[in-house]
């Protein structure tokens, strides 16, 4: 924490000490690339933000690797989109 707000590396681990989700935050909101996995081997999505706001591409697959939606948002608003089937 710094001046009352969250600051850097953010990890959450499951029950069982399994990496579920790791990102930055400053200033208490999330900032840059944000991926949850489905196991610590298996991205299931990779996120990217800016002053807690959708910035950039997200991306998600699904358990078995394959890639799944492409998502790009500028300041927000989605842009773009793409599913993979």
């Amino acid at each position: 924490f710094v001046g009352g707000m969250s600051q850097g590396q953010f990890t959450r681990f499951d029950k069982n000490g399994v990496l579920v989700v790791e990102g930055k935050l400053k200033d208490g909101e999330k900032s840059g690339v944000w991926t949850t996995w489905y196991d610590e081997v298996q991205k299931q999505e990779e996120r990217t933000y800016s002053n807690n706001q959708p910035d950039g591409k997200w991306t998600y697959w699904y358990i078995d690797g394959e890639l799944k939606r492409e998502e790009i948002y500028k300041l927000g608003k989605l842009i773009e989109e793409k599913n993979f089937n």
